[in-house]
């Protein structure tokens, strides 16, 4: 498909590379090694014995760790403890570094500790870091069940290796081979993370399974998503009392361009982008007056109305009859009228015409996201886990990874073509860690293979920029740095509003237009603008917490 010069894709269904590299993490440790207990092993590489798993605990537990080392900072999570949804990510526990970083010494580091599903206590540390192995330490200690086992990843940026603990009241030691001298010198200066399955290595199957299951889009893999939005983020979603759409009743002309459609809906990549940004949406339209037609104009992945992804505009007495039938649920957001006057629709006609057809902004999605080094991932993911697991994607799947992340890093650095080993080491010869580099503000000039990447409420919060609604402040933020929570509770909106009688049916600061539930947009309208707005600002479940002008 070619729309306004640039190619149009099919509807895809673009699962996110982090979900497929913990699913990649996960599916090398199945033949597993998680069988048996714990022995040294010769081989780092995802090769496991071909032995069939033994029986494990089914009850999800907590595995918080009472300690650490310096370098396990991740916070706690209370409402994710009990659900199942994503616990398949391995979760980081510490990192263990040579007992001397300068040379290959004897002595043995420190310890790292903390306290299992399976073991009140559980210890690791490296006894000895060679040419050829380090040498580590395991000590359990009070077994908490007797059919249970702790699963443990060690990884560093070159290679892995699964392990299972069983046995209590033990020590026991594994090695971990390098798989060449660059790994090993990787490793002593990031060390070796090691990380953990909550749910032991044969009940994460079954979370697996259920967050698989969830990706379905049958009602119940619906009401499987409405699950983890509660148990995740603490969130009931309501369903409503009102049935009747409004858009019958309402003229067109009550909208104006530049207007906001906020919707929610029970499908999967919404659910994930609402798990990871704190949202009560998943997606985002703007709308539109063109040569004296309204359109509804988005940046679309696979779960719009239409049958193409990517930058598109649709008559809204088309559009709206498809949504209501998706079951969508949506919620106008009127422009306030000092914003509205300001909108330039000859301008944002000029701009729309000049983007449409650009695909999805699959390029940055993750960097709109990111901007702390351990506030913004849903546990069990980290940080360290996706610095881990990124080299491994690449070497299997180096176009995804070039396109959802590769593209971006290249622009941070000032660089073109680098794969992720060559990415990470251009970084630390310029002085950025790989956790900085992830949180480097977007910014929005930036141009991709396919040109600019915005994702559905980047593409509304540029359109208003490209409009003049901002003026010369337009430049003092980033639209590329919002996320779907942003694009509502950004005080632009009409505050004080006399609402169409159509709209009355619904308790709400906003009109709710149709669809099955609630859009509660919590914050809503609240965040002044300000330069640098959103760059540098957590989300972490399940309160979502972040600083004022973050």
């Amino acid at each position: 498909w070619v729309v306004g010069g640039h190619k149009m894709a099919r509807r895809f269904d673009p699962a996110p590379p982090l979900l497929l590299a913990a699913l990649f993490f996960l599916l090398a440790a199945l033949a597993p090694a998680a069988a048996k207990p714990l022995r040294p092993v010769a081989s780092s590489s995802f090769s496991s014995p071909s032995s069939s798993p033994s029986s494990s605990s089914f009850s999800p537990s907590s595995f918080s760790p009472s300690s650490s080392s310096p370098s396990s900072s991740s916070p706690s999570s209370s409402a994710s403890s009990d659900s199942p949804y994503y616990e398949f990510i391995p979760a980081f526990r510490c990192t263990l570094f040579s007992p001397d970083h300068n040379d290959s010494s004897s002595t043995a580091s420190l310890p790292c500790h903390w306290s299992s599903r399976c073991f009140e206590s559980v210890d690791m540390q490296v006894l000895t870091w060679t040419h050829s192995a380090a040498n580590i330490s395991i000590t359990t200690k009070r077994r908490e069940h007797v059919l249970c086992d702790d699963a443990y990843l060690f990884a560093t940026r070159f290679s892995s290796q699964w392990e299972l603990v069983r046995r209590g009241r033990a020590s026991m030691e594994l090695s971990f081979h390098w798989t060449s001298d660059e790994e090993r010198a990787s490793a002593m200066l990031w060390g070796i993370q090691v990380f953990a399955l909550k749910d032991g290595a044969v009940g994460s199957m079954e979370d697996l399974v259920k967050t698989l299951l969830m990706w379905l889009g049958t009602p119940r893999a619906q009401a499987r998503e409405l699950q983890m939005l509660q148990e995740r983020m603490d969130w009931s979603v309501q369903a409503r009392n009102n049935s009747d759409p409004v858009p019958p009743s309402l003229p067109q002309s009550a909208f104006r361009s530049g207007d906001q459609l906020a919707i929610f809906k029970l499908e999967a990549n919404d659910g994930l982008i609402m798990l990871g940004t704190g949202a009560h949406t998943g997606h985002h339209t703007a709308m539109l007056w063109i040569d004296g037609a309204l359109y509804v104009v988005e940046s679309c992945e696979s779960s719009c109305v239409g049958t193409e992804i990517g930058i598109q505009k649709t008559l809204w007495e088309e559009w709206w009859p498809r949504a209501l039938a998706r079951n969508f649920s949506v919620a106008w957001l009127p422009l306030a009228d000092e914003y509205s006057e300001a909108f330039n629709e000859t301008a944002a006609i000029a701009w729309f015409k000049s983007v449409e057809g650009l695909p999805y902004g699959s390029h940055n999605f993750f960097f709109g996201w990111v901007d702390t080094d351990n506030l913004n991932y849903p546990p069990p993911l980290s940080a360290e886990f996706i610095i881990d697991a990124l080299p491994v994607l690449d070497a299997v799947a180096p176009r995804l990874v070039s396109e959802w992340i590769g593209e971006a890093l290249n622009l941070r650095l000032g660089t073109n073509g680098l794969g992720v080993h060559e990415l990470y080491n251009e970084s630390e010869r310029q002085g950025i860690t790989v956790q900085e580099l992830f949180n480097l503000p977007e910014q929005d000039t930036w141009q991709y293979s396919d040109g600019y990447s915005m994702v559905c409420n980047v593409f509304w919060l540029e359109l208003l920029k490209n409009a003049g609604v901002f003026g010369s402040f337009a430049s003092q933020f980033q639209a590329t740095e919002f996320t779907p929570k942003d694009a509502y509770q950004m005080s632009v909106f009409m505050d004080a509003w006399d609402k169409p009688v159509q709209c009355d049916g619904d308790d709400l600061p906003y009109c709710q237009l149709f669809g099955p539930y609630v859009v509660d947009l919590a914050g809503y309208n609240s965040r002044p603008l300000y330069a640098n707005m959103s760059e540098n600002c957590a989300s972490f479940p399940p309160k979502y917490f972040r600083s004022n002008k973050c």
